[in-house]
C-alpha cells in the first residue's frame, strides 16, 4: 500500500466514524476506500468492518445506483491489487434489474461488465438474490442482465429470484439455473413455472430449502420428484394453483423433510375436511418437526389426529383458521393413540372451542410443550390448567413458560 501524509489513530477514528452509514444494510464504500488509503488508515478503517456489513453487496435500495455498481468493481478490484482482498468476505449480492443500471439512460455494456466481473472479486460468493424487474431498455437489457450473470453459477448455492407480478418469464433464466450444480435453496416471487424452468429446476437434484411466494406453481410436482434431499418446503399464496399433486409428491419422494409451511391456499376451496394429500406427509415424512398450515380447508379433525398420532418427531404444530378442526370432546383426536413426545409449540388458533380433556392431554402426553394458542372463549376453564402448570398468558394471547428440560421418552 502506498504511504500517506500521517494521521494519528485518534484523528482517523473519528474521520470514520463520520464514515459509516446511518443504514446497517448500506455497503460501506467510503470506509473501504479510506481504508485503503495505506496501511495505517487500513488499520484503523478494518475496525469499522465487520462480517455483516462486508458480506452483502447492494443489499440496501440506496446502493443500487449505477454509480454504486461501478464504484463496487473499482473497490473490489483495488483491495484484491493491493493484497488486501475486501471481496473473500462476500457471500450475496442482491442485483436488480432496474433502470438505474439497465434503463434508457445508462450504459448496458458498463452495467454488463460490472455485474460479470464481480464474481471473479468475490470468490466466496454463495448467495444471489434477482430482482427482475422491466427497464426501459426492454429485451435488449433483459438479455444483456441475463448475459452478465453467466460467471455466478458455478458456486452458487442460495438462488432468490422476485420478479413483477404477472410480468413474462426472463428469457435464458432457466439456462443459468441448469448450470447452478450447487444449488441447494431456491426462494421464487411471482414466478410463473414455465415448461423451460421445470426442466432446469430438475437438474438441480441437490436442493435441499425451497420457498415459493405467490408463484404459479403448476407442474412444481415434477420437480419435487426429483430433490431426495428436500428438507424445507414453504408455499404461500400460491396463484391458481392445485397443490395436492405437489403433497403426493413430497409424501413419496420426500423422506427427509423436516419443515413445511403452506399458507392461504387459493384454489383448495372444494376440498372436503380431511381429504388431502397432506395426510400422506405426515405418514410418510418421519423426520418432520415443523408443521404450519393456514387456512385449509381440507384439514379437518382426522387431520389433527392424525398429527397426533403420527407426528413422532414434531415440535411445532400450527393449523391456524382451519375451521374444519373441532378440538370438542369426542372429536377424532380422543380416539387415537398420541405419539408426539417432543411438541414444544401447538397452535390452533382458529379452530373452534377447546375441551378442557384436550388441553388436560396436550399437557399429560406433550411433556415438552412450553407455547400454546388457542382463541379466545368466554367463560374457558382450560386457561386454570394451563396456569397451573406454570403457563402465562402474554399479550399476544399466546401462552408460555420456560422451556422443559428434555426427557428421555425412550
Amino acid at each position: 500500500m502506498p504511504q500517506a501524509p500521517y494521521v494519528s489513530p485518534e484523528v482517523l477514528e473519528a474521520i470514520f466514524e463520520l464514515l459509516v452509514p446511518d443504514d446497517k444494510d448500506a455497503f460501506r464504500y467510503d470506509v473501504l476506500a479510506a481504508s485503503l488509503t495505506c496501511r495505517l488508515w487500513y488499520a484503523v478503517g478494518s475496525y469499522y468492518f465487520n462480517d455483516k456489513s462486508l458480506q452483502n453487496l447492494f443489499e440496501s435500495t440506496d446502493n443500487r445506483s449505477h454509480a454504486n455498481l461501478v464504484r463496487t468493481r473499482l473497490l473490489l478490484a483495488e483491495s484484491q491489487r493491493l493484497g488486501v482482498c475486501h471481496g473473500r468476505h462476500v457471500k450475496r449480492i442482491h442485483l436488480c434489474m432496474t433502470n438505474a443500471w439497465f434503463g434508457r439512460n445508462s450504459d448496458h455494456s458498463e452495467a454488463v461488465d460490472c455485474i460479470a466481473d464481480i464474481p471473479a472479486l468475490t470468490p466466496n460468493l454463495t448467495d444471489v438474490r434477482l430482482h427482475l424487474g422491466v427497464p426501459h431498455g426492454g429485451l435488449e437489457a433483459r438479455l444483456s442482465f441475463h448475459e452478465s450473470l453467466k460467471p455466478y453459477c458455478a458456486n452458487v448455492e442460495r438462488l432468490h429470484v422476485g420478479m413483477k407480478l404477472f410480468s413474462a418469464p426472463h428469457q435464458k433464466l432457466a439456462d443459468l439455473i441448469a448450470d447452478m450444480h450447487k444449488l441447494t435453496t431456491i426462494d421464487f416471487m411471482y414466478m410463473d413455472f414455465t415448461p423451460e424452468l421445470l426442466d432446469a429446476l430438475k437438474k438441480c437434484t441437490g436442493i435441499k430449502y425451497v420457498t415459493f411466494n405467490r408463484a404459479r406453481i403448476r407442474d412444481a410436482h415434477l420437480c419435487i420428484s426429483h430433490w431426495p434431499s428436500l428438507r424445507s418446503l414453504e408455499v404461500n399464496a400460491a396463484l391458481r394453483t392445485y397443490c395436492e399433486e405437489l403433497w403426493e409428491a413430497v409424501a413419496k419422494s420426500c423422506p427427509l423433510l423436516r419443515e413445511l409451511i403452506y399458507t392461504d391456499p387459493s384454489n383448495d376451496e372444494y376440498l372436503l375436511p380431511d381429504k388431502t394429500q397432506l395426510f400422506e406427509v405426515l405418514a410418510k415424512c418421519s423426520k418432520l418437526k415443523v408443521l404450519y398450515v393456514k387456512a385449509h380447508p381440507g384439514i379437518g379433525s382426522e387431520f389433527l389426529a392424525a398429527a397426533m398420532r403420527d407426528g413422532r418427531a414434531l415440535t411445532h404444530l400450527t393449523l391456524r383458521n382451519c375451521k374444519n378442526v373441532v378440538i370438542e370432546r369426542g372429536a377424532a383426536w380422543e380416539t387415537v393413540e398420541w405419539s408426539c413426545p417432543w411438541l414444544e409449540d401447538l397452535d390452533l388458533i382458529g379452530c373452534g372451542l377447546v375441551a378442557d380433556v384436550f388441553v388436560e392431554r396436550v399437557l399429560e402426553r406433550c411433556r415438552r410443550i412450553c407455547k400454546i394458542a388457542f382463541s379466545e372463549e368466554r367463560d374457558a376453564t382450560w386457561p386454570v390448567l394451563l396456569e397451573a402448570v406454570d403457563f402465562v398468558r402474554g399479550t399476544d394471547g399466546v401462552w408460555k413458560r420456560p422451556v422443559v428440560e428434555e426427557v428421555d421418552y425412550y
